[in-house]
């Protein structure tokens, strides 16, 4: 099942085999086997492959996959990236064959002082930001922008950006992603 995904995304990102491996540093031959399920990957070269394929890691992993519409708080994945002080929590079911979300709800939090991340970073999709408590600072190209909570503010599709919390307690937010981007790597 695994590799059955792996060869489908490379196609849809119309990668050869060889194409992959440069990107990877992994051979072709393994590869080849971990498409057909011939090998089980090392969680590295899931992160390679994932990281290639523009995919988060998460999407290889072997979770329950549930068609259910309803997640309990101990459901919902947790994400954390060793370069973000973020934590997400996807509070939108995961894709399963039953079912697939036509948006992305994330949940997060930053901690007073951080940032997500260094630099501005883009995705193609729209963003719709609801700070729940504390400050959110949103910068973009051209202006900063301070949440407060209750206050909202939409990220048009590509607007480069990128939150910190210039506040003084914690900060939890929620966005919301139209379409879903299920292939973000910034999580």
């Amino acid at each position: 099942m695994l590799g059955k995904q792996i060869r489908n995304l490379r196609k849809e990102r119309q990668l050869t085999l060889k194409e992959l491996a440069d990107l990877t540093d992994l051979s072709v031959g393994y590869l080849s086997q971990l498409e057909r399920d011939q090998v089980e990957p090392s969680l590295s070269s899931i992160r390679k492959i994932a990281a290639s394929l523009d995919v988060p890691p998460y999407i290889f992993m072997d979770f329950e996959k549930s068609s259910a519409l309803t997640l309990r708080r101990e459901e919902q994945l947790v994400l954390k990236k060793p370069i973000s002080a973020m934590e997400y929590t996807v509070l939108t079911p995961l894709p399963s064959k039953d079912y697939v979300p036509g948006s992305l709800v994330l949940g997060y939090t930053l901690d007073p002082g951080e940032e997500d991340f260094e630099s501005l970073i883009v995705h193609n999709n729209e963003e719709i930001v609801l700070v729940l408590e504390g400050e959110l600072t949103v910068h973009l190209s051209s202006e900063t922008i301070v949440l407060r909570e209750g206050d909202t503010t939409v990220l048009q599709k590509n607007t480069p950006h990128r939150f910190s919390n210039d506040g003084e307690v914690k900060m939890r937010a929620v966005s919301i992603m139209t379409p879903p981007i299920w292939s973000l790597q910034n999580l």
